[in-house]
């Protein structure tokens, strides 16, 4: 009877044991199938497009008509695939900015065989955000970080008193300038030119009601152009009447490189 009881024991312990691994083959099987379900809705979501394996000068071939990240591998096979991109947009005359990380390989192919290339790096650090841009264009993108910054409305009306200064010597609206503006002399400056009838009453009274209701916001705006300019060291202008219009180089469907 004992033995009975053990072999029984024992047959019912196999017979968990074999049961346990199926279940836990079975929720492995789900987990991969949940896993690539999910990794397929994300690539879906984040808009990406898996392809086979190609050959580098295939894969440009039609241009490629959206944004790419080109990432993994080693350098010379990011060089060759940007360089096969590069040769592509350029015969068809399409528009392409590339951003890359200190790989002067793309430079020097750009320099040497796109002809109406421009190349902005640490040597050639002439880009600008601002250069050729209206009063309102300005004023949007600097209020576009405003969540950053906290900037409010009171920073609107010091944007538009300051760029209406700006305006009176038509000085050119660039980052060096705003990053520069003489906040605590500006209303000094303007009155020193409505007693020399350089501007009218008028005007100067206009400039410092948009100045006077921004007053407050003047220590985020300069926070925010010293970071601007902080942040793009090595390519942004730091000379006045020295940038580079990215975005109608784009559209005259210039190669810029960064």
């Amino acid at each position: 009877m004992n033995v009975f009881i053990m072999v029984m024991r024992l047959i019912l312990q196999i017979f968990i044991a074999i049961w346990n691994c199926v279940v836990s083959g079975i929720n492995a099987i789900i987990r991969l199938v949940n896993k690539k379900s999910i990794e397929r809705n994300n690539s879906i979501n984040r808009g990406v497009v898996e392809d086979r394996k190609a050959q580098v000068d295939a894969i440009y071939l039609n241009g490629c008509m959206h944004n790419s990240i080109v990432s993994g591998g080693d350098q010379s096979l990011r060089s060759s695939l940007l360089q096969n991109a590069i040769e592509n947009y350029s015969r068809q005359r399409m528009p392409i900015i590339i951003i890359h990380q200190s790989d002067r390989q793309i430079e020097n192919y750009l320099s040497s065989n796109i002809s109406d290339s421009v190349v902005i790096n640490s040597i050639n650090s002439i880009f600008d955000p601002f250069i050729n841009r209206s009063t309102d264009e300005i004023i949007k993108i600097i209020m576009d970080s405003k969540k950053e910054y906290g900037f409010t409305e009171k920073t609107r009306s010091a944007l538009k008193g300051i760029l209406k200064f700006a305006n009176l010597n038509s000085t050119p609206i660039q980052l060096p300038f705003l990053n520069n503006c003489p906040y605590s002399s500006l209303f000094d400056r303007i009155d020193m030119l409505a007693e020399n009838e350089t501007i009218s009453s008028n005007v100067a009274d206009d400039i410092k009601y948009h100045l006077s209701r921004g007053q407050e916001d003047f220590d985020k705006l300069e926070a925010y152009f010293f970071d601007l300019l902080s942040e793009g060291n090595g390519i942004t202008s730091r000379k006045k009447g020295v940038g580079y219009d990215a975005i109608k180089a784009v559209t005259n469907r210039y190669a810029i490189k960064k």
